[in-house]
Formats: structure tokens, C-alpha cells, sequence
């Protein structure tokens, strides 16, 4: 528990920055807000447990900390982003000065606005390119605010901002936020590095500042039995599945394990087309055996590609067929087969086997009118749910665009009055499926807000990233098997109140594989954070030991210095004219000089005086007169040869009409 002196100390922060009454202090938070001042800090906190609070409390004190100093706060979508500006204004001073920097802003003015507002707040992307384009520096920032600190990994633009900001800043701390930072150390540590932190803090649903405020959560699985005639084709296919596996495991392309998934194969098929182009000196196989193995049988490698995407195809078919419904099933078999009829070998491979032939195509007309028993679950958790409360709202979650289709389908079908059930997607289109705009995403959001709409049928878009409210339920169509992802959509429910997860799995199937690994990971995370003697957190950050004072910048410097800009885009692009037009030219005194050197001139680029030019002008007239004359003479001699022609045809009728 947090000591009185420090309630006082952060009290005392929230009358100099916070405006009175907007916080409720909790122990949790200004435990962990005192642990990670003055540290790059990453803080691990479930969900709707107010982590953008602790960013508001850090950033009071950095504030007060290096007078004249800014904040920037990042997240990772433009809703974000507005959510989190919305948040600090309504809860720090009016005299603080905050700004936005999104893309319908021009570069200047994103540069006018960061040199005249204290707390601003963007989206990763945009300050990755006015960084790269030297649009401002980060000198003066104290404090980088990275929301769903996760994400920081590989090329996304948190690592580039983080290291760039190390660099740059003069007092540089970093706060990462995150309720899922990864699935075991490595990941953890990746995250660790790239964000250059200090000090780890997590807290549980289970540690005794939290308790408190957590609300119960009711998750409850309900495991679903298959039809029959799903369950016999799903045999068919894990035959089929099978051979190929022992193909790869006999060519020692693959190890013996229990599972293997499409990631397997992916895997497989990529270090195939990669050994295709690199060769042995490659050194980023999946598998080790490859180079090898490929190196000796390298003839054979088009059909290991080809076995490889069959693997996927049937994989596939296995997990749309027992997770999702049978339908789905139907239609990507035909779409296999117009690929089999366009020259694929894979699909050739799948659609032509003996079991597709035979007993899978017969009944693909009996399972097209089978729904999936998850369905009808679903069905009848929303009816008990609205029973109890009818002003309830719901989201239920699924993996693909085509089943939350069906789904919704589904529930409409059932003309409940009490149901208002729209499809929430992303913004990708595809032929026959148009993806949803930031613009109506928003505006759909809204609806759910003031209840509108009440059921929710979302695909991962709305896992993360977007400021959807709190639920009075959450229903998974099928588990997920990411950390990250289970306890972002499970978090969606029991933020504010009494909260139901219901997740449905089908037995014997994919979905008791990823719900125990999902499991698996979060409690792995967990036990990561809670030891922290796997974590490689970083022990020496240099910091300019000087007192902070911050480069004073007016705007008129700034619209200078992009005016220059401006004035050496155009002279540089007048010279890139010019240039061009000179090569052209150049080309074209290339072609005249050597026509006219044949005729006694052997030099243009010099003065070469009145009778030169006189002399060039009179081989030019001379050139057009032999053009014309040869002409003439071509013309004249076509119509000597024609006239010659026409006497002897005469010639020769004559001596016919004589004889």
C-alpha cells in the first residue's frame, strides 16, 4: 500500500497540473505511477484498470520535473489517439496546452503545433515521418507515452520513435503501457530492448491494491459435440493431412511432434523458396535440415512447394469445416476446384484425391444445409442474457468476415424486437465484401455507445485500437490461441460492472488446441513479470546531467524553414527540367553533327564565324535539295518502270488481236 506521504506528493501534482475532482486515487495507480518515475518503465495492467490514468500522473510530474518540456503520447489507431487527447483535457488544466498531429495536417502546421503546445498526441506513423523528414526534433520531450506498448517489435514504428527519441531527447523517459506484453521472456525481452526499459511493474486481478476494483468476471466454455457428418470428413481430411506430414517427416524435412499447423507448412514453403534464392548461405531457416536436404534433392523442389500448399489448403479446410460451419466448407472447396481448372497442382492435389472423389463430394450437398451446432449456442446465450436484462449489449467475437456474416444473419433471422445486430470489419474490401471506413467505423461505434445497435458481431478489429464501451457480454465463436488476443477481447466485458465471458469450442478439434494455448501463454506471462529474473531490463541510460532548459523556436523560423524547403523542391525540380531537356538536346546535336559531318562540318560547338555558318546553312539547303531531288528521282524512275509496263501489256494485246 502506498504511504501517506506519497498520497501527498501525488495530491500535491494533481493541484498543480490536475484539475480538482478528476481523479480518483487509487492505491494501484499511485503505487505504480511513484515506482515508475524517473525510469523507462514499462506497466503491465489489466484491462479497464486505468492506465491511461498513470500516464496522466507521470505526466503532470515530468512536467513540473523540466519546465518547458513536452509530452508526447502515441497509440497505435486514430481513435486511440482522439480518446487519449479527449482523456487529458478533460482531466489536466486548462492552461496545459495539447494538440493533435494527424494526417490531414500539414507538415508545417504539425511543426508550428509541436513548437507551441506542451502535450501532443499521434499516431506512431506520422511522427516516424516528420522525424525521418526533419519536420522537428524531440530534444525538449521528458516524457514518450507508448499505449499498447506491445506492439513495439520488428518494423512497427515504436521502435524506430523509441530509439530516435533516446537519441535526440535531452532528459528522455519512456513510459510503455500494455495489458499483454507477451507470450513468454524472449518476447518480453525483444519488447524490453526495443523500448529501452529501465523497470518492469505488472499487477494481477488477484494483487491486493487492485482487488478492490476489479469487477467479477463470470467466464464460463461450453464444449460443443460435432455432427457425424462433420466428424467423418474431418477424419478424411486428417488422413490426407497425415500423408503428407509423413512425407516431410520421412524426408527429414520436418521434425516428429504431436501438431502441426498451417504455420508449419508456411514455414516449410518458405524456406523452400528461399533456399530457391539464396542458397545455402541464407541462415534464417525455419528448419535446419532444408538447405541440406534441398541441396540434394533440388529437382524435386517444385513439387515440395506444391505439397506444402496442399498441406495448407487441407488444414484450412479442416479448421473452416469443424470451427466455423459447414458452409463456409462448401464454398472453399469450389473455389479449389476453379483453381484446380486454372493449372494448380495444389488444388489439383486436393479436389482429385480419392477421398474428395468419392465419399467427401457426395455428401457435400448434406452438409451445405448443416449449420454449425455452435450456432444455435449462441443463439440460445443471447436469449438467456437478454432475458435477464433487455437494455443488454453484446459483442460477439469470430475469426472470419464470412462467418460474423452468417452470424448476423442468424440472429435477425429471429425478428427479436429487442436484438439490433450489425457486422463490425475492418476496412480491407473484397470482391463482394466491403470493409468498413475509419468514418463509418466510428459512426457505428457511436451507435453501440447509445445503444442502437446492441449486438456487436466484430472480427479482431475490434479486439484493440478502438474506444469501444464497456459490455455487458462477450461471446467467442471460437478460441484464439494468442495472449494478447484472449485478454483483449475478454477485457471488453466487466470494465465498469458485473462482466460474462462465454466461449464456445468444439471438441476434438482446433479449438481445444488454441484455448489451452492461449491459456498456456497468459499464465507463462504472467509468471515472466511476476519473477522478472528472465528479464533483461536495461541498467545504464545516459541522460544529459545538465539542467533542462528548452530550445526556444519561433514560428516564423519554422515557416522559413519550410519555405526553404518549398524554394529548393522547385529549383531543384527546375534544374531536373533543365537537365532533362539538355540531355535531349545534347542527343539531338549528337544526330545533326555526325549527319552533317559527312558534308564537311566538323564542328558546331564553337563560334565558327559568319562564312561557317553561312557554309552550314548553304549543306543544309544542299542536304534538303538532295532529299528532294532523290525523291524526284525515285518518283521519276516508279513511273518510267510503270510506263514500260502499260507498253509492253499494249505490245503484247496487239500481237494477240493480229494473230
Amino acid at each position: 500500500m502506498a504511504s501517506k506521504d506519497t498520497k501527498k506528493a501525488i495530491e500535491y501534482l494533481s493541484l498543480d497540473y490536475i484539475k480538482k475532482n478528476t481523479i480518483e486515487i487509487r492505491d494501484y495507480q499511485v503505487n505504480i505511477a511513484e515506482a515508475a518515475f524517473g525510469y523507462n518503465s514499462l506497466v503491465v495492467l489489466p484491462t479497464a484498470l486505468g492506465k491511461t490514468i498513470i500516464g496522466i500522473m507521470l505526466a503532470a510530474r515530468y512536467l513540473k520535473r523540466f519546465n518547458g518540456s513536452k509530452i508526447l503520447v502515441l497509440a497505435p489507431t486514430k481513435p486511440l489517439v482522439m480518446q487519449h487527447f479527449e482523456s487529458f483535457r478533460e482531466i489536466m488544466d486548462d492552461n496545459i496546452k495539447t494538440a493533435m498531429l494527424i494526417g490531414n495536417i500539414k507538415r508545417m502546421q504539425r511543426a508550428i503545433a509541436v513548437n507551441n503546445n506542451q502535450i501532443l498526441f499521434s499516431t506512431p506513423q506520422i511522427i516516424k515521418n516528420d522525424i525521418t523528414l526533419g519536420s522537428y526534433s524531440l530534444k525538449d520531450f521528458s516524457l514518450a507515452i507508448f499505449d499498447e506498448a506491445h506492439k513495439a517489435r520488428k518494423r512497427y514504428a515504436y521502435t524506430f520513435i523509441a530509439e530516435e527519441y533516446m537519441n535526440m531527447a535531452k532528459k528522455p523517459y519512456i513510459l510503455g503501457l500494455t495489458a499483454s506484453p507477451g507470450k513468454n521472456k524472449e518476447v518480453i525481452n525483444t519488447l524490453i530492448e526495443k523500448l529501452h526499459i529501465e523497470k518492469a511493474i505488472s499487477r494481477t486481478n488477484q494483487d491486493d491494491d487492485v482487488k478492490e476494483y476489479i469487477y467479477p468476471l463470470d467466464v464460463f466454455i461450453k464444449r460443443i459435440d460435432l455432427p457425424i457428418e462433420v466428424i467423418e470428413i474431418q477424419v478424411l481430411l486428417k488422413k490426407m493431412i497425415q500423408e503428407i506430414v509423413d512425407y516431410f517427416v520421412g524426408h527429414e524435412l520436418l521434425p516428429i511432434k504431436n501438431y502441426y499447423s498451417k504455420v508449419d507448412f508456411i514455414r516449410l514453403n518458405q524456406d523452400f523458396r528461399a533456399f530457391d534464392l539464396y542458397g545455402e548461405d541464407f541462415g534464417a531457416y525455419h528448419f535446419e535440415n532444408v538447405p541440406e536436404i534441398f541441396s540434394q534433392q533440388y529437382d524435386a523442389r517444385f513439387a515440395y512447394i506444391s505439397m506444402c500448399i496442399s498441406a495448407i489448403y487441407l488444414l484450412h479446410m479442416e479448421e473452416i469445416l469443424t470451427t466455423q460451419t459447414p458452409q463456409m466448407f462448401v464454398e472453399y472447396y469450389q473455389r479449389l476446384i476453379e483453381r484446380a481448372k486454372e493449372a494448380s497442382k495444389s488444388a489439383a492435389r486436393v479436389v482429385n484425391s480419392k477421398y474428395f472423389k468419392g465419399y467427401i463430394k457426395n455428401q457435400m450437398k448434406t452438409i451445405n444445409n448443416i449449420y454449425s451446432p455452435k450456432v444455435p449456442h449462441l443463439l440460445s446465450i443471447l436469449e438467456d442474457k437478454f432475458a435477464q436484462k433487455k437494455d443488454s449489449k453484446v459483442i460477439v467475437f469470430t475469426q472470419f468476415r464470412d462467418m460474423a456474416s452468417i452470424i448476423k444473419e442468424k440472429i435477425m433471422d429471429l425478428k427479436n424486437p429487442l436484438y439490433r445486430v450489425d457486422r463490425f470489419v475492418g476496412q480491407y474490401s473484397k470482391p463482394g465484401d466491403k470493409g468498413l471506413s475509419q468514418k463509418k467505423q466510428k459512426e457505428m461505434i457511436d451507435f453501440f455507445k447509445k445503444k442502437q445497435i446492441n449486438i456487436l458481431v466484430a472480427t479482431s478489429i475490434a479486439e484493440e485500437g478502438l474506444d469501444i464501451p464497456d459490455v455487458d457480454l462477450v461471446i467467442f465463436y471460437e478460441p484464439v490461441p494468442s495472449e494478447i488476443r484472449l485478454i483483449q477481447r475478454r477485457g471488453r466485458t466487466g470494465r465498469h460492472s458485473k462482466g460474462a465471458c462465454r466461449i464456445l469450442v468444439a471438441k476434438n478439434t482446433l479449438d481445444e488446441v488454441y484455448l489451452n494455448v492461449a491459456f498456456y501463454k497468459e499464465a507463462k506471462m504472467e509468471d515472466t513479470l511476476i519473477s522478472q529474473d528472465d528479464l533483461n531490463l536495461i541498467t545504464e541510460i545516459t541522460r544529459d546531467s545538465d539542467k533542462f532548459v528548452p530550445e526556444k523556436r519561433s514560428d516564423k523560423e519554422i515557416i522559413d524553414f519550410f519555405r526553404d524547403i518549398e524554394e529548393r523542391k522547385k529549383l531543384s525540380a527546375k534544374r531536373s527540367i533543365e537537365l532533362i531537356e539538355s540531355i535531349n538536346e545534347s542527343e539531338a546535336e549528337k544526330s545533326r553533327k555526325k549527319l552533317l559531318k559527312k558534308y564537311g562540318v566538323t564542328d558546331l560547338t564553337q563560334d565558327i564565324g559568319r562564312n561557317s555558318i553561312h557554309r552550314l546553312k548553304k549543306t543544309e539547303q544542299h542536304i534538303k535539295d538532295r532529299k528532294k531531288s532523290k525523291k524526284e528521282r525515285l518518283y521519276q524512275r516508279r513511273k518510267t518502270k510503270i510506263e514500260e509496263k502499260i507498253k509492253k501489256r499494249k505490245l503484247k494485246y496487239q500481237k494477240n488481236v493480229d494473230t
